[in-house]
Order: C-alpha cells, then structure tokens, then sequence
C-alpha cells in the first residue's frame, strides 16, 4: 500500500542527498518486488519556485537490495507548471506502477501511469488519461490513450507535448 511520505522519510532524505526542495512524495512498492520505493516531486530552482527554465521534476528512487535508495530514473516534462499547480497530490502508487498527475494551470488535467517491465527494468508509459474542461460553459471533453496509442515511451523519455492532440486542446 503506497503512503506519502513523512519529512523524515527515505523519500526526504534521498531528496536532501539529490540537492533539492521535495514538493510531494510518495512511497510504496514501485516494482512489484515487495521493497518500498520512493516517487518525488523535487523543486531544483533557487528560492524553490519552478518556472519552464527550472521545471518541477518527478525521480524514481528505487530501493536496492541493501535498503539503500538509488536514484533510478526522472522526468521534468511532466508537470506543466511549477508555480501555478496545485499543491502536492500529483503522485499515486500501486504495486508495479505509478501515477502521476497534472492538474496544473489551465483548464487541462492529465494522468500518467507507468507500469513496471520487470525484463527490462524500467517503467513505460501504460495508460494516459487527459480531460478538458472549459471554463465558460462546463462542456468536458476527455481522451484516455493506451501505451500503444502513446507509443509505450520509458518513464525518463515519456513527453506529453508529444500526444496527439485533442478536440478542445490549445496547440503547443
């Protein structure tokens, strides 16, 4: 069962050792293996305010054998904006996957889920999940791709810029 991570976590202090802010984090069993992994959302700018130059990004820390995290993987083109998003809640886990959530400025919200491939050793992206809504009328739209629709990308690769677009969507 995944849990958020208290301060005084393996989640906060492998955050501490990679030199940044921990804005979210979440624990559990990443791998399916049974050790509890960590899942963060990590602010690297000076003064802990994420902007486009300095992104909020998402690290993997994996648990090794000896207990000890390792960072394992990140990706800093999954949340849109820093400044503007809501305040944590952007991580889910379950046994062998994750997800993550953006529900940023804008009248977009998405979610990520990576499944774990236990051959090759990394997550890919398994299922995408993107609504709009629009602020003028309350007319929803929403758009749900599996990882052949997406591509199957790895968690470090995957970018959403790079989704087919979508009725309703504003143009990157």
């Amino acid at each position: 069962m995944a849990q958020h991570a208290p301060d005084g976590s393996t989640a906060a202090l492998a955050a501490a050792a990679l030199g940044a802010k921990v804005v979210d984090s979440i624990m559990g069993d990443l791998t399916g293996e049974g050790r509890d992994d960590a899942l963060l959302v990590v602010d690297r700018a000076r003064g802990g305010m994420a902007s486009a130059r300095h992104p909020l990004e998402v690290v993997l820390m994996r648990r090794e054998a000896d207990g000890r995290p390792r960072r394992t993987a990140a990706n800093a083109r999954l949340l849109s904006c820093g400044p503007c998003a809501t305040t944590g809640g952007w991580l889910r886990a379950q046994a062998g996957s994750f997800t993550v959530v953006d529900a940023g400025a804008g009248e977009m919200r998405a979610e990520y889920r990576f499944d774990y491939d236990r051959h090759a050793r990394v997550w890919h992206v398994a299922h995408v999940s993107r609504r709009i809504v629009d602020p003028h009328t309350g007319h929803e739209r929403q758009q749900e791709l599996s990882a052949r629709d997406v591509g199957g990308a790895s968690f470090a690769r995957f970018d959403p810029a790079r989704l087919p677009v979508f009725d309703g969507e504003k143009s990157k």
